[in-house]
């Protein structure tokens, strides 16, 4: 049996932006995560080591933004797929990253992405 496994709304600093101003200090970021992972084993074991680990999903997401300097969302958000598919047993995901107060009369502006782990499977440039 697959499921969806989700993170809703990390919120994450990062260096991220075009102008000159976003580049200077770390701004927040919130990440929503989903992936499709196969719960057969999990069900049966009712083992954490037999399933994923959101504690460390959320970590791992949060160490790839924070350590990176991104131009534009949709990079980080390719960046945070390509390593859900090298690290952790998923066969589909889906991501959206959402920086507040962009534009005025807006909550946020967001980039969303969602594919099979094989759309997002290359090295790291």
């Amino acid at each position: 049996m697959y499921g969806w496994i989700e993170v809703e709304t990390l919120h994450v600093s990062c260096v991220i932006g075009t102008h000159p101003h976003e580049r200077i200090h770390a701004q927040v970021v919130m990440i929503d995560i989903a992936v499709l992972a196969d719960f057969s084993a999990c069900t049966l074991t009712d083992s954490i080591q037999d399933t994923i680990d959101y504690t460390r999903l959320a970590e791992r997401c949060a160490e790839v933004a924070h350590t990176g300097a991104f131009h534009l969302l949709e990079t980080l958000a390719v960046r945070i797929g390509e390593m859900l598919v090298r690290e952790f047993p998923i066969s589909r995901l889906k991501l959206r990253v959402k920086k507040p107060g962009v534009l005025p009369n807006t909550e946020a502006v967001a980039v969303m992405i969602q594919g099979d782990a094989r759309n997002f499977a290359r090295t790291p440039t």
